[in-house]
């Protein structure tokens, strides 16, 4: 994607085929290789309110109901699956906060906040699992991981100028966060019959959050927060399959001066036998000053095979992040040897860092 000097909300459709930069399935640990827990801490150098000289993005998207059929009732069945969740935030300048938690069997993973250890003089830290009610849609689809800069909420659709400087808050940090829910987990793998469409099931639902703020001098700053789902399903016969769920997201970019990068992005990919099939995600993205609030709801959303699959069993992962980055100045590698460790202790070695990207084909819908 193209992070140049015009700012963008966009559709990006991805490839049918594993050259997807972003796959977040390539960045975290498959789930064979067992639990895996880690919070890592370094140093933070500066903080300061919000003022003059601000960027703020965010993400947040929650997608639920996830179903995997196949277009003849009854034709597909599904085994035992994995599930993961992993959150990342960091900030860098000269020295390094950095917090990263990975999990395997839960739907939980532990928020991600930097700086470390939090200011005294800072606002009190959101909470883990920090929750509000979204107003746009119906109460029970309302209760979402909450947005700690509290930006006015805006209509449904793309708006333009609700943000002033005074709504953020607090600048220099970055925080991800994660939260699901469905049957009890005993274990890797377990039994969901409900993502297969067994009625009477409890179903899957995730909530993903990235938020970073930054002044001009700060540097680098991102949150990232994903989860996965992964298993195999059996074809008795040839059939298309298709993932369904329902999809609230919120996108904000605020920036009142040029910076060299800064985006707020979410997705939602079907990845089979190996391959990206299908996929949606948007964005907002900007090189300029930019005040955009994004907030869309899509019920029954799908994603498909590209094309009939043969009768068979094929493995199958959702894929589902936000992530939010800013680059004020050129990014210090001071503490990135410190990082690079820590993943490769974590068993993280081939991990790469969502910030070094390709072009892919963007479809804007408001500009």
């Amino acid at each position: 994607m193209d992070h140049g000097p015009v700012r963008s909300v966009g559709i990006l459709k991805i490839p049918t085929d594993r050259s997807f930069p972003m796959n977040p399935r390539n960045n975290i640990p498959r789930a064979p290789l067992g639990a895996l827990s880690l919070l890592a801490t370094t140093f933070f150098l500066e903080r300061a309110l919000a003022g003059p000289e601000t960027i703020y993005f965010f993400s947040r998207q929650r997608v639920s109901n996830l179903t995997l059929t196949g277009s003849i009732p009854g034709n597909l069945t599904g085994g035992a699956v994995y599930v993961e969740t992993l959150t990342e935030a960091q900030q860098s300048h000269g020295l390094t906060g950095f917090s990263f938690v990975s999990t395997s069997g839960t739907y939980d993973a532990a928020q991600s906040l930097v700086p470390i250890p939090w200011p005294a003089s800072n606002p009190v830290p959101p909470s883990e699992n920090y929750t509000v009610i979204n107003p746009l849609v119906p109460a029970a689809e309302g209760v979402v991981l909450g947005q700690y800069g509290p930006t006015p909420w805006g209509p449904l659709g793309s708006t333009t100028g609700l943000i002033s400087v005074s709504d953020i808050g607090l600048t220099d940090f970055a925080r991800a966060d994660v939260l699901g829910s469905g049957p009890a987990i005993q274990g890797q793998p377990t039994l969901m019959p409900g993502l297969f469409g067994a009625s009477g099931q409890v179903g899957l639902s995730f909530d993903t959050v990235a938020e970073a703020s930054a002044s001009r001098s700060t540097g680098f700053n991102y949150g990232y927060s994903v989860w996965t789902v992964s298993g195999a399903f059996t074809l008795a016969t040839t059939d298309t399959v298709t993932l369904s769920f329902d999809n609230l997201m919120r996108l904000v970019g605020f920036s009142d001066i040029e910076c060299k990068d800064a985006f707020a992005e979410v997705l939602v990919q079907l990845e089979i036998a190996g391959t990206t099939v299908d996929g949606v995600a948007m964005s907002v993205t900007t090189a300029s000053p930019v005040n955009e609030t994004v907030n869309l709801f899509s019920l029954a959303t799908t994603l498909s095979s590209d094309g009939p699959l043969s009768a068979g069993t094929y493995s199958f992962s959702i894929v589902g992040y936000s992530y939010a980055e800013l680059c004020t100045a050129p990014e210090t590698m001071a503490g990135r040897p410190i990082q690079m460790g820590l993943l490769i202790l974590a068993g993280m070695s081939g991990i790469r860092r969502l910030h070094l990207r390709r072009s892919a084909v963007e479809t804007a819908v408001a500009t």
